[in-house]
């Protein structure tokens, strides 16, 4: 079995997080500015598109508490349609990192996920975002964002939380609290999660601990 670190690395006050609190103020006017304004029921109009891809098959089980190394299953296209997943990373550290576009935290996390990603060689650490946006055209909404804003790494659309009930089993987890992210060892494990904006001193600190 993996070994999972237990402590939380920087739990940030609630200014630094977007949670169950916010929900109602976000779906109404968001705590950051929405790519669109399309806020009507949810949509999907592509499967794949560049980096960014819906979520694919059948999901690995849910984590069963916060201190549970496991690093549930899922799948997704690269930008060449080819069929990737979790599992196809073993061997590469992976930051998974919960998020969306109305997220303030989450976006202004982002440009230091995408130095991150362009830092290492793709073979040694692989950076993949879960969006959880959940209303208009959220495929859509994710694939403009990432245009906009020059972020290359993977995207996999998780508009029913689906995958986030799978990692985020904690008291965290629970209030929706985003960004949300998991360091996955190379064998395959989660090593450590983080909740909140965080420093990408403290992303490449853990990084070089397990690569």
């Amino acid at each position: 079995m993996g070994r999972l670190r237990t402590k939380i690395v920087r739990i940030l006050p609630r200014t630094a997080i977007c949670g169950a609190s916010l929900l109602l103020s976000i779906f109404i006017g968001g705590c950051s500015t929405p790519t669109t304004t399309d806020n009507g029921p949810l949509v999907f109009k592509q499967e794949y598109s560049g980096n960014v891809s819906a979520s694919l098959g059948t999901l690995g089980a849910a984590r069963d508490s916060a201190n549970d190394p496991t690093a549930p299953q899922f799948y997704w296209r690269r930008s060449t349609g080819a069929l990737d997943s979790l599992s196809g990373q073993t061997g590469k550290v992976v930051l998974l990192n919960f998020w969306a576009t109305w997220c303030g935290p989450c976006t202004a996390e982002m440009p230091d996920l995408e130095a991150i990603s362009l830092q290492y060689p793709s073979d040694s650490v692989v950076v993949i975002g879960v969006s959880v946006d959940n209303n208009g055209d959220a495929f859509a909404k994710v694939s403009n964002y990432c245009k906009q804003n020059g972020d290359t790494y993977q995207m996999v659309i998780d508009s029913d939380y689906m995958l986030y009930r799978r990692y985020a089993v904690d008291g965290y987890g629970a209030n929706f609290d985003i960004p949300y992210s998991f360091l996955i060892s190379p064998q395959g494990f989660v090593y450590e999660y983080f909740v909140g904006k965080q420093q990408k001193a403290t992303f490449v600190k853990e990084i070089n601990r397990i690569r």
